[in-house]
């Protein structure tokens, strides 16, 4: 018999979360997307330009950047892909980025609710931001969990 140690097994990876999996390839969906847009703005597409023609421009930031309008919708999919490749593959700069996101969105209700809704006395669209800030307490809660936090690296 010889000296030599038993093979040892690989190392358990972490198992991916589902929520985590689907963000992770919604993110994908949203670069391929963006992607495809950037491409076709780069050969001449006015699709990224306003919908509502001339006199519009203030609702259409793309309008009058012809190709050059390729240039930020290619940054915007490489961000997702990027994003969500760190997402796929659990990497904690990736939560930590989400994190942020969410808390960015929840300062963002927080403005819309204090500086329009309340002012106007738009009920809708106070509803909505208390609404979203109530799905993003609960998604902060579920990425701090130990279990989630545990899953990446």
């Amino acid at each position: 018999m010889s000296d030599a140690e038993p093979l040892s097994p690989k190392p358990k990876l972490p198992k991916r979360p589902v929520f985590i999996a689907v963000l992770a390839l919604l993110q994908g969906i949203s670069a391929t997307a963006a992607g495809l847009a950037a491409i076709m703005a780069l050969f001449g597409w006015k699709g990224l330009e306003g919908p509502l023609g001339a006199g519009a421009d203030r609702l259409a930031p793309f309008t009058g950047w012809g190709r050059l309008a390729a240039l930020p919708v290619a940054a915007i999919a490489l961000f997702c892909a990027t994003f969500g490749l760190g997402l796929w593959r659990l990497r904690n700069w990736a939560r930590l980025l989400l994190i942020g996101m969410v808390v960015l969105n929840v300062a963002g209700d927080v403005a819309v609710l204090v500086l329009y809704a309340a002012p106007e006395g738009d009920i809708a669209v106070a509803l909505t931001a208390v609404l979203k800030s109530v799905a993003a307490v609960v998604i902060l809660r579920y990425l701090t969990l130990e279990e989630i936090r545990g899953s990446f690296r």
